[in-house]
This record gives C-alpha cells, structure tokens and sequence, in this order.
C-alpha cells in the first residue's frame, strides 16, 4: 500500500462498526496491525477522538492514509510520519526476539533484565507489549524498542517464572517457530512448495484442488519417486495416504475413509515448513470443496462430506514469544509403598514390562536382574528383550542362552559382536545373562543394525540406503507424535556439542524413529509368535 492510495471503501455507516471496516479497507494482514499498534501508541482515548474526527470529516468521501495520519496526529498531537512510513512504505516484517535474561536484585527489589534484539535488516520504531509472570501474578510492561539491540530492565515484586513478548498479538511481526500455527495458508503462500501424489491413477481424484492451486503437471511429482531427502525442507503437500511420504513420517494418520479431509501438520524434519495430508474418497467429492478451501486458510484440519464441512480446528500453540526461566514442580498424593512383592504381583498382569535405564548406572542393571529374577519365580513363560543387541544378532543370543551350553562367553561376545553394537561394560550385564542362561530364558534382540543408524543419521536421510535395506525397515513410522520431534532435537544439540559427531537434525530424528519403531515392532512379532508369554524390555529410558 502506498501513502496515496484512497481508501475508496472507506465509507462508515456507524461508529461501532468504525474499526471493523477500516479493517476490510486496508486488509486483513498489515492494515490490521496498523490500526492495533496506533491505539497502542496513541492510547484508547486519543485513538477514539481520532476515529470519530475522521468519521465526522470524512462521512461519504474519499480518503487517503494521508488524511488519516493527519488527523490522528492532529487530534493526539504527536507526529506519526514516521511511524505512518515505516508501516505503509517498507516490504519486510519486524523481527525481533529476547537474548541476555538475567535476574538481579537490587537493595531488596527484583529486576528482570534482558536485550530485546531486532533481526530485521533496519530496525523499527517499536512499542513492545511484556507480560511477566510470577506467583504473585501477573505483570505487564510496555517497553519502547527502536535500535538493533534495546536493554530491559523491569523492577518485579517477586521472581519472575517465564516472560512473554507480545502476548497478545497487538503488533505487526515475524513468528517465532513455537508460535506459528501449521495452518493451510503457509502451503498456500509457500514458495516452496513439494506437491505429492500418490499415484498416477489418484491424481485424477485431486485434480480439481490442484487446477484451484495453479499447479501444472510438471510441478507434480508421483509418490514412490521421491526421495527421503527431499521431504526435509518443503512444505508438503501430501495427495493420498497410501505412499512413503505419508507412512514414513506420520504413520497411518486415523482420517475418515470418506468425504475430503485436509490435515496440515508440522513438518517434523524441519519446523520451519509443513506438510497438508489429503485424502479424498472420490472426485466429486475433491470438485465439491477445492475452488473453496482458499477462504479456510487459518485452519489446521479441516473435514467435508459433500462439500459441506463437518469439521475445522485450529491447532494450538502457545501466545506470544515466551521465554521459561523456572517450571515449578508438579506432585500428587502417593499411596503407601508396596513391598517388592506386591510389586512384582502387579507387574505379572502385564504382557511387557518395560524397564529404563541410564546406560552406566550399576544400579539400574542391579533393580532389572532383582526384577527379572522374580518374575520368573512367577510368570511361566518369560522373555527379556534387549535393545543393546540388534535383532540380526538373535541367532548368536539364541545359541548362547538356550542351546549351547559349551558356547564360552568370549565366543558369544564374538559373535554377538557386543563391542561393536553396544560397546558399553559388558559387566553390566552378565548376571543377567548368566541367569537367563540358567533359566533358559530366551533374550531377544530389539535394536537396529548401527550401521544403518549411523548412515541415517549422517546423511540426513534413508536415501543411502539399499532398497533391500529399505524394505527391511519398519514402513510406517509416526515422527509426529505431541513432543518427540522437539524432544529428539534437543538431545541432537547435546550430541553435536559432545562426543558423538556431526549430523543432521533430520537425520537424527529419522534415526532415532528407526530405532524406536524397530523395537517396537520387534517386541509386538515376539508376542504375535509366542502367545501367552511375557517380555522384560530393558532399554535405555530415553526411549
């Protein structure tokens, strides 16, 4: 929008709807931050004087953003050229964010410091809304930020929990990841778009919602073509479930068989894209909806039956940037303790007993053997599943522990080729092994060749892969379950900054699914295969 440019819409028939067609006149997007950051800077007095003059002046006319600067500089008597140019003129969004939070106290009162830092190639005249919260309470700020880097300091009557910058989305600006909602607007705005369709033959089902996107063959790529690697940073758009990209990175997704359904997720090998799943029971049905999804941007999951639509959410997340500084702790009354025996009584009921574990700790490896010990005095048909060995190894623990009484423990850890799967003392283990030997307890291998973990993780992808090695792998894989992606990039970070290599996060995520779905699936075939028995899962409680 320019300066000049008449607001020939502009014309108001009352002043409780003032607000609301000056929004429909200048937009949804800029023009509506426009007006909610100059109440915030003119205060709800002075921006109510200057809505009415500018009703009374200009009831029935044209106007221009000139006329409205004017008059809301006349009436406020503040100069608001600045602030007019800034949001009319410039193309880019203000950026900003928090960095260098302290707390200090000063002679009995307590201070929440940070710098406010502007990533945006200029910096903008800024009033920032701040809500801090404390157990006291809660405690809002304005704070004023018109250079790269601004430092805050707010006095508090206690300390502070976590702090939110614009809470309430008064202000035009760029989200921050944790904010932006995976909605069918950023496919629809991407310039970045990877479109997928399951097959040949299913194109023609979503053939309507592609001519209403402007989507030319070219641009559309068959399922079973791609890559791994190029899922990571696109937004997807994801035509029928029943192809790799759908299964690899959200599993089966529980959409209704019929109808039209539009699913937009996060992206979870980059969060700074999405990926919209669809599916369609037939063309009609496509033809009903597709010249009308682009008025259902906001929304996350939308469902038609018909073209009528049964269903719409947005997904949530959290308001405003918000900056954790303590989490209090959570509890809840406990029953009196149980003895080991009442314990283990309640344990038996259940078909797998999972055990965590820190890797290193004696005695974790001291509670399983206690643990496994008795359930074996009470659960006839007992198994331990392991994930420190992978599942192409069983034929090693199966001859050590059930049917080869001469086999030595330096063969079996040959074979088994321990130091290489697992690698940590294999002291930890041996009373469990010695038991299980003595019991004939069968110990089930869970994990995933390392070989393949590694190349996965190294390369970012499954691409290095044979296509026999491919196929080996569990084929529906949930990367997006509530946390796991956000968990497993944190504990990349850790592993970059470690002793474990350079990888990435994609990579990492994909890995670390691969290990977990391989244990699962290989606990599940177990049980599938031996009705009736049980298993002990020792694994590490990342897991």
């Amino acid at each position: 929008v320019h300066e000049d440019i008449p607001l020939s819409s502009f014309t108001i028939a009352s002043h409780t709807q003032h607000l609301a067609r000056a929004h429909r006149a200048v937009g949804y997007s800029r023009g509506l931050m426009l007006f909610s950051e100059l109440e915030s800077r003119l205060g709800k007095s002075n921006f109510s004087a200057g809505i009415q003059e500018f009703f009374k002046e200009f009831k029935g006319k044209a106007a221009s953003w000139k006329d409205i600067q004017s008059t809301f500089s006349k009436i406020s008597a503040t100069d608001l050229t600045s602030f007019f140019a800034e949001r009319l003129s410039r193309t880019d969004t203000p950026e900003f964010h928090a960095d260098s939070i302290a707390i200090t106290e000063e002679a009995g009162q307590t201070f929440l410091n940070f710098s406010v830092r502007q990533t945006s190639e200029k910096p903008y005249a800024l009033l920032i809304p701040v809500q801090v919260v404390t157990l006291t309470g809660n405690h809002a700020f304005t704070i004023v930020a018109e250079s790269a880097e601004t430092a805050v300091k707010l006095p508090l009557p206690s300390l502070p929990l976590h702090f939110l910058l614009d809470p309430d989305y008064s202000m035009l600006r760029k989200l921050n990841l944790e904010e932006a909602v995976p909605a069918w607007s950023r496919f629809m705005g991407s310039a970045n778009q990877l479109i997928v369709v399951e097959s040949k033959e299913a194109q023609q089902i979503y053939q309507p919602l592609l001519d209403s996107l402007g989507v030319t063959e070219n641009n559309v790529r068959i399922g079973n073509e791609i890559k791994n690697s190029e899922l990571r940073d696109k937004d997807l758009l994801i035509l029928g479930l029943n192809q790799p990209a759908a299964q690899t990175l959200f599993a089966p997704s529980g959409q209704p068989g019929n109808g039209f359904t539009l699913d937009v997720r996060q992206n979870p090998l980059n969060p700074e894209y999405v990926a919209a799943l669809v599916s369609s029971s037939d063309l009609n049905q496509t033809k009903a909806v597709s010249s009308r999804l682009s008025h259902y941007g906001k929304y996350s999951y939308l469902s038609f039956q018909n073209g009528i639509n049964i269903n719409k959410e947005i997904t949530a997340s959290i308001s405003g940037q918000q900056y954790i500084l303590e989490l209090l702790p959570k509890g809840g009354a406990t029953r009196p303790l149980n003895s080991f025996d009442a314990i283990i009584d309640e344990l038996k009921k259940n078909d797998i007993i999972y055990i965590g574990e820190t890797h290193d700790s004696v005695s974790d490896h001291r509670l399983q053997l206690r643990i496994i010990e008795a359930l074996a005095e009470k659960t006839p048909n007992l198994a331990v599943g392991m994930e420190m060995f992978p599942h192409t190894h069983q034929d090693a623990l199966d001859s050590y522990v059930l049917y080869d009484q001469a086999m030595t423990e330096k063969e079996f850890l040959k074979k088994s080729g321990y130091f290489k799967v697992w690698r940590y003392n294999y002291r930890f283990f041996r009373p469990i092994f010695q038991f299980a030997r003595s019991k004939t307890i069968p110990v089930i291998g869970l994990n995933l060749d390392r070989d393949i973990v590694s190349r996965v993780y190294k390369s970012g992808s499954t691409d290095d892969l044979t296509e026999e090695e491919r196929l080996s792998l569990p084929q529906e894989r949930n990367l997006d379950l509530p946390g796991y992606t956000e968990r497993l990039r944190s504990m990349h970070t850790l592993h970059t900054e470690g002793s474990h290599g350079s990888g990435l996060a994609s990579g990492f995520i994909q890995a670390q699914a691969l290990w977990d779905e391989t244990m699962a699936e290989n606990i599940a075939d177990y049980l599938h295969k031996n009705p009736g028995h049980t298993m002990v899962v020792l694994a590490g409680s990342q897991h």
